[in-house]
């Protein structure tokens, strides 16, 4: 819903999505809607004027409440438009510009990643359901052909749906990515990046009303029928639109138009092994696997190492969201001149 909510002032957006929120699909009455706005500590003294725009802009419909006609019930329409990229890249730049010099980017990758993650775990686990299976069953079946969200000796789901129903939702969040770190052996180093980003601990009270609404903003963006390439275009986004900032850190961010150049040229083939030794995000190795299953539809095996212990776990998070199977890559991290990782006598 965030998507027809962008082009409207910042109060209605605000008001909107916390409605939006609260009631998803579900009629609500202005009563409720006063008491939902009331309940997020925001005075509702105009909430006929934001309904109003709301239908105004076909965001809702009104309808006569059939148990007292004098009343209306108010519903927020279902978007029939799949969402795009570039909803999904207008989307993060507002992040992308909110934490600008305050909050390190790395987070809006984190919370990309977790929440594409988990939103397409439930999906799959909607599907097993459409097809008579119990919910325990269902999240079993989505842990063994998908990622580990839901822990089975404790019986509890650790998706973002769940985790950021919590009134410590950043806290909440970082023991939540934690935990998924210890379920799935390809995530060990998630951990390390919470650790790093300060997700525990160390985030200051200045910074926690930026990282709320990122959380709000990311609980509007459903990634659940977005194609692997556009939720991993969109990581790749965030990547570059922090490029020009960490290059005077001594980080070097090579276009991805230029890789794919150099993709071309080299016209990799099926079952083909990719190294680079230098892989920084994982740029070069998506665009191989990406050249190699639309040209030639086969197997290839990638292979990169990175200096940068935490641009290598983001690389492997970047790879996952694009859609490559853990057993199709093996990431390593130190310095390829002194202590090559990947040559194999």
């Amino acid at each position: 819903m965030l998507l027809e909510f962008a082009d409207l002032d910042n109060w209605v957006k605000k008001r909107g999505s916390i409605l939006f929120k609260k009631f998803k699909y579900e009629p609500f009455t202005l009563e409720e809607a006063d008491k939902a706005l009331k309940e997020e500590g925001i005075e509702a003294e105009n909430t006929k004027e934001l309904l109003s725009i709301l239908r105004r802009k076909e965001i809702i419909i009104a309808k006569k409440d059939p148990k007292d006609k004098r009343k209306r019930l108010y519903q927020f329409v279902k978007s029939a438009k799949k969402p795009t990229k570039d909803n999904l890249i207008r989307n993060l730049k507002y992040c992308a510009d909110l934490i600008r010099t305050s909050v390190d980017y790395k987070v809006l990758l984190v919370f990309l990643f977790y929440k594409a993650i988990s939103d397409k775990y439930l999906a799959l686990v909607e599907k097993f359901v459409s097809e008579g299976y119990s919910k325990t069953q269902a999240y079993l079946m989505a842990n063994r052909s998908y990622l580990t969200l839901y822990d089975e000796d404790e019986g509890k789901l650790y998706v973002w749906h769940e985790i950021v129903k919590s009134r410590e939702t950043i806290m909440e969040l970082a023991n939540a990515l934690n935990k998924i770190a210890n379920l799935n052996d390809n995530l060990k180093d998630l951990s390390k990046l919470v650790e790093v980003l300060g997700l525990i601990g160390f985030i200051n009270e200045d910074n926690m009303h930026i990282l709320e609404e990122l959380v709000r903003v990311y609980n509007e963006m459903d990634f659940s029928e977005i194609d692997y390439d556009a939720i991993g275009d969109a990581y790749q986004w965030i990547l570059s639109y922090f490029a020009p900032q960490k290059c005077k850190e001594g980080e070097v961010y090579t276009p991805v138009e230029v890789v794919r150049l150099i993709v071309n040229l080299l016209d990799i083939e099926k079952d083909s092994e990719v190294l680079d030794p230098a892989c920084g995000s994982g740029t070069m190795l998506i665009e191989s696997y990406r050249y190699v299953k639309d040209n030639y539809g086969g197997e290839i095996y990638l292979y990169g190492q990175e200096r940068n212990e935490i641009m290598a776990i983001l690389a492997k998070l970047n790879l996952i969201l694009h859609g490559v199977d853990s057993e199709e890559y093996e990431i390593y991290i130190g310095d390829s001149l002194k202590n090559p990782k990947i040559w194999r006598g």
